[in-house]
């Protein structure tokens, strides 16, 4: 015989398992506690925002600097994109910035003459 679960059920197992996969990917990024990740914005001389991770090992301080890599994604990407060769990375004791270029993830567009349209339905 069959029994049929309730809507409650299925969501009471659709949060948990959102709440095991929250934490599990927590972990994962920060290597288990010993990676620290950032997220910065800053304003650029154009006035327009960009945005960045910062993978930071946990031995990396000012009293002890660490080497530092800069990336940027390809076209149609983001900050994320290769987040878990960031994460190694910073596992081997570098200090990682992955940058959202303009117009990508949360950076904002950085429209120029060439790019904006002068006229619409052209």
């Amino acid at each position: 015989m069959e029994t049929k679960r309730s809507p409650r059920f299925w969501l009471a197992v659709a949060l948990i398992l959102c709440v095991v996969s929250v934490l599990g990917a927590s972990f994962v990024q920060t290597s288990g506690g010993k990676v620290t990740v950032k997220d910065l914005r800053w304003e650029t001389p154009s006035g327009k925002y960009m945005s960045a991770l910062l993978f930071v090992p946990e031995n990396a301080s000012v009293d002890n600097p660490a080497p530092a890599i800069v990336t940027s994604h390809g076209w149609y990407n983001n900050r994320e994109m290769q987040d878990m060769n960031f994460v190694e990375y910073s596992r081997r004791g570098y200090v990682v910035m992955s940058i959202d270029m303009y117009g990508h993830g949360n950076s904002e567009v950085l429209y120029t003459p060439e790019i904006v349209p002068t006229s619409v339905g052209r």
